[in-house]
């Protein structure tokens, strides 16, 4: 989801790409901003792009690449 909210810009790519209401893109956008600390998602897509490195590598890249029951 996160992905999807960084790379596209616009409410209606998301929900035709992802099928899903707007009502509920809407609570997602609500959780991902506030678990980065944001009240408001222009914040935190400003922030975004400030940090975006950081952000990328921690979020976006696979966390988990080996075998089952290797750690991350």
């Amino acid at each position: 989801m996160l992905q999807c909210l960084l790379k596209n810009g616009g409410i209606n790519e998301i929900k035709s790409q992802l099928k899903i209401e707007e009502k509920t893109l809407s609570c997602y956008q609500s959780k991902i901003t506030r678990k980065f600390g944001c009240k408001r998602y222009i914040r935190f897509m400003y922030l975004y792009s400030l940090n975006k490195e950081m952000v990328d590598e921690r979020w976006l890249m696979p966390k988990y690449l080996g075998k089952k029951g290797e750690g991350m």
